[in-house]
């Protein structure tokens, strides 16, 4: 009786947290970036090349309220130096994966 009313209480308690924590609805510039990693990971070299030569192509974007969505050309300025090739083109990717959110919150 006692370790079963220990889990029911755990279980909600576990429910109550979840329910009000904010970060707990969503994944966060983090966690799309981990998956972002994981994914490039999988990639051909061939399919890379594609994905890359599409991200070139996002531009930076003005919000009606003249908030600026940073594009291609503003991730390239972030690169952290010394990088290699590969490594830039990753690092590319992982923050190509939160630009949609970027464009939900800001547009």
């Amino acid at each position: 009786m006692r370790i079963s009313f220990r889990r029911s209480f755990l279980a909600q308690l576990l429910s109550v947290i979840l329910a009000c924590s904010s970060a707990s609805w969503g994944w966060g510039n983090a966690g799309h970036e981990a998956v972002a990693y994981v994914a490039w990971q999988q990639l051909t070299p061939e399919t890379r090349t594609r994905v890359m030569a599409l991200l070139m192509q996002v531009p930076t974007l003005q919000s009606p309220e003249h908030k600026t969505i940073p594009g291609y050309n503003d991730w390239v300025k972030d690169l952290p130096a010394g990088l290699s090739d590969d490594e830039k083109n990753l690092y590319l990717f992982m923050r190509a994966a939160t630009w949609p959110d970027t464009i939900k919150h800001v547009g």
